[in-house]
């Protein structure tokens, strides 16, 4: 699911609470991005991921990706 999100920016231009509305609560918040926890996500290994989604000036998505997690 993950991937898809990020594929076809279905949270591009999107708000916060959109978001918050579409994937719950995110498990760790910045100034302009918000932090899912994936676990291992299919295709990247057997390591744990992060879905990234960053705002610009905390209004809109400008950017989802996804992350390896750093121990």
């Amino acid at each position: 699911m993950a991937i898809d999100i990020v594929s076809t920016k279905l949270l591009q231009e999107k708000s916060i609470a959109e978001v918050k509305l579409l994937l719950g609560e995110p498990d760790k918040e910045k100034q302009e991005q918000v932090y899912y926890d994936l676990g291992q996500c299919s295709g990247f290994g057997w390591e744990n991921s992060i879905l990234q989604v960053s705002f610009s000036n905390g209004q809109r998505v400008t950017n989802a990706i996804i992350l390896r997690d750093q121990p």
